[in-house]
């Protein structure tokens, strides 16, 4: 009796153990360069007969204490995969990098698949091989449609006021422009400031992207896009942050428009836009200090009451598209998370 007792409890010992996954590769874990929230997994399954139904990836620290968890995204893995975990706490460590226990469960976090020993870089350059003197790689896309011939210029420069980047693009009457620049290095821990300028176009998309070998995954590290029903102009500024910069809005980046107020600026998250004497429609976009749009909607003539306090404290523009006008404000939110 004792003796299958024993082959009983190895028995279900094996069965709670995680095998190893020799088709499954993973290929980089590494902090968000915009958010320090979030960790970001690359891996690839190069099995044809399992493909971890429902999976979620786990990190845990030497001590065992769970560092980040992902919520179930997909069906299964197939091929190449990014996955995105919500760590439990910010992350407060810098560049220092840690051991840490990778593990892959699958059939929504009933069973583990497989673990990994893996030591964590949270900046991303130091995994991908590409960084050379602290070198993010990066290019910039763009999209734009426009009836006639039209142009849009990007001006990307370092807190120091290095210029970067200086691109212009230029498409035809046919209607479409599609560009790629050059690829170029970011600092991980640096803040940018990026101009946007153009002619009138009807829609506009702009994002750096990671011009590595592992571009298919197609992570967008900033993106920025308008839509309008008609043409119209561009000129306005964003601050793009890589989690280690401190960017500060400076106020030269904003026109001011007398007939467009915000009040209370700053606000503790309930703001009203006073269009003035205009009596036409139009729609806003709020966007962060990283360039990511938080919040979005129409509005109508007159006044307008914004509820943001959702939002976390910090700077903001907040952007009016109203008869063929492009106007921006700085907005400072005070009572947010």
């Amino acid at each position: 009796m004792r003796l299958i007792l024993c082959l009983l409890v190895f028995g279900v010992s094996l069965s709670l153990r995680a095998q190893s996954c020799e088709d499954l590769e993973v290929y980089g874990v590494w902090l968000d360069p915009f958010d320090n929230q979030k960790i970001n997994l690359l891996c690839a399954n190069l099995s044809f007969d399992e493909i971890y139904s429902y999976p979620a990836w786990r990190v845990k620290d030497a001590e065992g204490n769970l560092i980040a968890e992902e919520q179930v995204m997909y069906f299964g893995i197939a091929g190449t995969s990014y996955h995105i975990l919500e760590m439990t706490e910010p992350w407060q460590e810098g560049a220092v990098a840690i051991d840490v226990t990778l593990e892959l469960w699958t059939g929504f976090g009933d069973q583990m698949a497989c673990t990994w020993d893996w030591v964590f870089h949270p900046q991303e350059l130091l995994w991908t091989g590409n960084g050379d003197g602290g070198c993010f790689p990066i290019a910039m896309n763009s999209y734009a449609v426009g009836g006639e011939a039209s142009s849009v210029t990007a001006s990307l420069s370092d807190s120091a006021g290095n210029v970067v980047l200086s691109q212009h693009m230029v498409f035809d009457e046919s209607g479409f422009y599609q560009g790629v620049s050059d690829t170029f290095c970011l600092g991980q821990d640096e803040c940018y400031t990026l101009t946007l300028s153009s002619t009138a176009f009807e829609s506009l998309s702009i994002e750096f992207t990671d011009p590595t070998e592992f571009s298919s995954w197609n992570t967008n590290h900033w993106a920025f896009w308008v839509n309008h029903s008609e043409s119209m102009a561009l000129d306005t500024t964003f601050q793009i942050d890589l989690y280690g910069g401190d960017c500060i809005l400076p106020a030269s980046t904003v026109d001011i428009q007398s007939d467009f107020l915000v009040f209370p600026n700053p606000t503790d998250g309930m703001v009203q836009i006073d269009l003035g004497s205009s009596t036409s429609a139009g729609h806003f976009q709020v966007f962060d200090h990283a360039g990511r749009c938080v919040q979005e909607d129409m509005m109508t003539a007159g006044q307008k009451v914004l509820d943001l306090t959702e939002l976390e404290s910090g700077q903001y523009l907040l952007i009016l598209f109203q008869d063929r006008q492009h106007l921006v404000q700085q907005l400072i939110v005070t009572g947010g998370h």
